[in-house]
């Protein structure tokens, strides 16, 4: 993924399985699987930006980036 200037991920991962340090600096890291709070993708990282404030309350990455623990 190093390299890469977008990387999604569409999964039902329960535990991060995308490092920090595979992204580079300026690409853009789009999560779409962690639809609950046990669900996570990536480690937490960079800017983080939502399109509902339901997702505040329900993502398991979002709320893992943004500092507030499950």
């Amino acid at each position: 993924m190093c390299g890469a200037d977008i990387v999604s991920c569409a999964t039902l991962a329960d535990e991060p399985f995308i490092c920090a340090d595979w992204i580079s600096p300026g690409s853009h890291l789009h999560l779409i699987g962690s639809f609950s709070l046990a669900m996570t993708e990536a480690e937490p990282q960079g800017s983080v930006c939502v399109d509902t404030e339901e997702a505040l309350t329900k993502l398991g990455d979002l709320l893992n980036a943004i500092g507030i623990h499950r």
